[in-house]
């Protein structure tokens, strides 16, 4: 069995409060940072991570594809321009 440091549980909760924020026009910024081993499973990341964009995308659109930086997996998302916003 393969298991992340980080849980499910966790990057759902990261997904609701940047919901919240990209909906009061904030920039997100997502951080996954691989412990140890983990990096030896990078995959596993960025598939949380392209389950945490889609539940994301209505809110805000990807600034940059998730990228590996040493240790960490990181994404930008830029708020959706509203038709209030115009």
């Amino acid at each position: 069995m393969t298991k992340l440091e980080f849980q499910a549980f966790e990057i759902d909760a990261a997904v609701v409060r940047a919901e919240e924020l990209l909906r009061a026009g904030k920039t997100v910024m997502f951080i996954l940072k691989f412990k140890g081993r983990d990096m030896v499973r990078t995959r596993l990341g960025f598939e949380s991570m392209k389950r945490a964009l889609s539940v994301l995308s209505p809110f805000g659109k990807v600034q940059a594809e998730p990228k590996l930086v040493g240790r960490r997996l990181c994404v930008t998302i830029m708020p959706r321009q509203t038709s209030e916003d115009t």
